[in-house]
């Protein structure tokens, strides 16, 4: 079973877009690799302009067979499994962000804004913590 996550940035026009994650959405694998890997806002933009991913890793490597596990690469489902509708979404503020993943399955969201955010959707009494205060 797979722990799904969305990872978003928020605009200058204060929306957040955003992608779907499928495996490993939770903050000790995809918080950790977006904290120590995804801190250059080209690297961020370039992840988000791939759309959906399967998986999230530290490089985004190119285009490559979407079963080959031997990279540390991000596995896209457009890039590397030419699926379509798999563009990144924009929902207007954190409030709708929720709402999507509540819609999609998702249990974790991140979101960058100067910082990795993380959102455990499950959670009893949830609420946006740095992802760096997570991990501790």
């Amino acid at each position: 079973m797979s722990t799904r996550s969305r990872i978003g940035i928020v605009r200058d026009n204060g929306k957040i877009e955003h992608i779907y994650c499928h495996s490993d959405g939770y903050p000790a694998w995809n918080g950790k690799i977006l904290e120590n890997h995804y801190q250059d806002i080209d690297k961020i933009n370039q992840l988000i302009a791939l759309g959906d991913i399967s998986s999230l890793d530290a490089e985004i490597g190119e285009t490559h067979n979407f079963n080959d596990l031997d990279k540390n690469w991000v596995r896209s489902y457009g890039r590397d499994r030419g699926e379509t509708c798999v563009a990144s979404i924009f929902s207007e503020n954190k409030k709708e962000y929720i709402r999507v993943a509540e819609n999609s399955w998702a249990e974790y969201l991140y979101l960058f804004q100067d910082k990795w955010f993380v959102y455990a959707v499950n959670d009893k009494n949830p609420k946006w913590r740095t992802v760096k205060e997570t991990l501790k």
